[in-house]
């Protein structure tokens, strides 16, 4: 059942672009995206308009772009299937809580700024530049929903999309590291020892 949207977004898009060889092109702005998605509330199972916002801002310019039956937003750029096939998973629900959105100090705050609509944002956005800039691509981007209680469009994406040659996922580990995969947790109890 999809959920009705209550509030309509714009997508960011800053108008239209002549270029000197006479092309007119739609112009994309992955700050006022990043904000957009981050103002917009998506809970774990209620995405359904932060999913519906970004297939809709991203449609313009990628192959393909939609929500798919696990309510993830998709976004395929495809200039040439016979190249190695790159996905991106990053997830876009969040916990509950309020976190005002703005820019400070050149910052974003906000409710899933870090984790980890700020990742999937920044993969769209740099995929947008690369199908304008017509770089050899086959890119296939999810904005995932339900990360936290069931994983379950990370579990729809593994059943119903082709496997990449290469997964990465956005979710952030450090800042001065890249983390090559973890999942779970260790939980321990520590009791001292007299000697």
């Amino acid at each position: 059942m999809r959920q009705g949207r209550s509030k309509s977004h714009s997508p960011p898009l800053e108008g239209w672009q002549a270029k000197p060889d006479g092309v007119v092109m739609l112009t994309f702005n992955p700050i006022s995206f990043l904000t957009e998605v981050v103002r917009i509330p998506s809970l774990s199972s209620q995405e359904a308009d932060c999913a519906h916002h970004i297939a809709q801002a991203l449609s313009p310019f990628a192959t393909r772009a939609f929500v798919d039956a696990s309510g993830s937003a998709v976004a395929e750029f495809h200039s040439d299937p016979s190249l190695p096939h790159v996905m991106m998973v990053g997830h876009i629900d969040t916990v509950a809580g309020h976190i005002p959105v703005e820019v400070k100090y050149g910052k974003l705050y906000g409710r899933g700024s870090v984790d980890a609509k700020g990742s999937i944002c920044t993969a769209y956005a740099a995929a947008v530049e690369l199908a304008r800039a017509k770089e050899p691509l086959h890119l296939t981007l999810i904005g995932a929903t339900e990360e936290a209680p069931s994983s379950r469009g990370a579990r729809y994406a593994l059943a119903n999309y082709p496997k990449p040659d290469m997964l990465l996922i956005g979710e952030p580990s450090a800042w001065d590291a890249v983390t090559l995969g973890y999942k779970g947790r260790l939980i321990s109890r520590t009791e001292p020892e007299q000697r």
